[in-house]
């Protein structure tokens, strides 16, 4: 029980301390290309992914420490 409060804290605790990386597609290019087409925003909800993600993972813990406190 305590190794699980101990991960669930370092594990918050590495989610606040490290910084957030913008993903990029590819690099940019130089004057000479004629490029029409709009770059992919491929990063627009990185932020929003990790917000659902660290719900999920806290629901998900937070029931399976329910259901082993039920055994």
């Amino acid at each position: 029980m305590k190794k699980q409060i101990l991960l669930q804290k370092i594990l918050t605790v590495a989610f606040v301390i490290v910084p957030f990386f913008t993903a990029m597609a590819q690099e940019n290019f130089g004057d000479d290309v004629d490029d029409i087409t709009p770059a992919a925003p491929i990063d627009d909800y990185v932020w929003l992914m990790l917000v659902v993600a660290i719900y999920l993972a806290f629901r998900f813990f937070k029931q399976k420490q329910i259901t082993n406190s039920e055994q």
